[in-house]
């Protein structure tokens, strides 16, 4: 039979080793306790949602009615008006000035058009919603037509060329300008309060004095 001061001496020992144990997890050197930090998995980021904002639809609006505009003036004005003058270069006076500020402002319109590609269309293209989907694929597809076909115009060296390259510019600005017209006007009925349906909150009407 052991002692009973033998018996007794083992746990206090015991203590002691756990207490030193613990001084040397809590001593331990920044460096490592950095270390273990970097293996652990970082929380994830919170995603950032792009959204269309009001000046961009607003810009891409005008330029849009002012390419639109200058576009359809110019083809009026060369291809369907007679000129007066049998000697005269171009059949109206404001035919020089329509090409210009249509070429002028054509840039202006990819670029907030790439704009709005990033914020707008590829989130409606990761959407499983088919709300307004068919007019925004025409708008898409007329848009991409429209810009190529605009910029083989100033490189065509061919007559040919260049003819094939008007007619089909014309075409695909023709579908944009109505696919995109129509596409805002399905989006405004649809965002319209009317069309949200029932459960939808609307403000309370004001208390009579």
């Amino acid at each position: 039979m052991r002692s009973p001061e033998k018996h007794d001496a083992v746990p206090p020992l015991r203590q002691a080793i756990g207490e030193a144990e613990a001084t040397k997890s809590v001593m331990r050197s920044p460096a490592k306790h950095d270390a273990e930090d970097d293996r652990r998995p970082a929380a994830p980021r919170p995603a950032v949602t792009l959204a269309m904002t009001w000046w961009e639809k607003w810009a891409f609006n005008v330029l849009h009615a002012l390419v639109a505009a200058t576009g359809t003036a110019y083809f009026f004005m060369k291809y369907l008006v007679a000129p007066t003058d049998p000697f005269a270069v171009v059949n109206h006076p404001w035919q020089p000035s329509m090409l210009a500020w249509h070429i002028v402002a054509a840039p202006f319109f990819v670029v907030f058009f790439g704009m709005l590609f990033r914020t707008h269309t590829l989130r409606k293209l990761a959407s499983t919603s088919p709300r307004n989907r068919r007019t925004g694929w025409t708008s898409l597809v007329g848009f991409s037509v429209m810009a190529l076909t605009g910029y083989l115009i100033q490189v065509a060296a061919s007559p040919a060329w260049i003819t094939a390259w008007i007619w089909i510019h014309v075409a695909a600005s023709a579908v944009f300008v109505v696919g995109y017209t129509t596409h805002m006007v399905v989006g405004w009925r649809l965002g319209r309060p009317s069309a949200i349906g029932p459960g939808t909150l609307r403000p309370a009407a004001p208390l009579a004095p």
